[in-house]
């Protein structure tokens, strides 16, 4: 596993090292990517799913939508009732803590900027409300992935914890780590895991903050395919709802 982050599917947790993957190096880490993928040099290497979904259940692209955050100040009821592939002991539900103002302010700038380069228009709600809930759990004491070396994990959209942040420790208040994760909450994948991946020429932080490789760059911005991937599932900034000037 990864000692970075775990996404997980809202059926259940990814990450895993599943047998026949095939291992590469990223910053001198062991990562992982699927045997047989097919390697493409755009948004498909990382798009998965949406908020928007159709009366098929299939996602929607291309269009806008209203997503709601919460900093939660308690245990969401998401994580006391748990998943299909995701119960949570009581050692690890009472580890939670708040967000830290450092990491709250980390996490806005990272909503900010998933906000400003596509259609989406956050709203904060209050805490247990929000469509993506952040909050601090120690992920030795269990989780979906124990024992977990991951510094955070997040769910894809959907109901129950579809959406949730959940973090490792309050020490980790990177605007990347929030970037990379708020990514998988709106239905992003990573970009050496799937079907189609990136080539590893373009797998690292200047095409994608879903890589595991900086290629020497901060990672505190977009990269040139999630700019891409997000405008492809939600549209560009001139579909973010903004141009509504009253509803009926």
């Amino acid at each position: 596993m990864c000692i970075v982050c775990a996404s997980g599917l809202q059926a259940g947790p990814r990450g895993f090292v599943a047998q026949g993957w095939l291992d590469h190096t990223a910053d001198g880490a062991p990562v992982v990517g699927p045997l047989g993928a097919t390697e493409v040099n755009d948004y498909r290497a990382i798009v998965s799913s949406s908020w928007n979904i159709g009366s098929n259940f299939q996602p929607l692209y291309g269009r806008g939508a209203f997503i709601s955050f919460s900093f939660q100040t308690s245990v969401q009821n998401s994580v006391l009732e748990g998943g299909a592939f995701s119960t949570f002991n009581a050692a690890f539900i009472n580890s939670f803590q708040p967000l830290t103002l450092t990491q709250t302010e980390a996490a806005r700038t990272a909503l900010r900027l998933w906000g400003e380069a596509s259609g989406i228009t956050f709203f904060e709600v209050p805490s247990g409300m929000g469509d993506i809930r952040f909050a601090n759990f120690d992920f030795s004491l269990g989780g979906p992935n124990p024992p977990s070396g991951a510094a955070a994990y997040a769910y894809y959209p959907g109901a129950g914890l579809g959406g949730d942040v959940f973090v490792g420790s309050t020490n980790f208040t990177s605007v990347q780590l929030f970037l990379h994760e708020i990514g998988h909450s709106l239905g992003l994948r990573h970009s050496f895991d799937g079907a189609s991946v990136l080539p590893r020429a373009l797998d690292n932080w200047a095409s994608t903050v879903m890589s595991y490789t900086s290629g020497g760059n901060p990672g505190n911005v977009l990269g040139t395919i999630d700019i891409e991937a997000i405008r492809y599932i939600y549209g560009g900034p001139d579909q973010d709802g903004t141009q509504v000037a009253s509803w009926s």
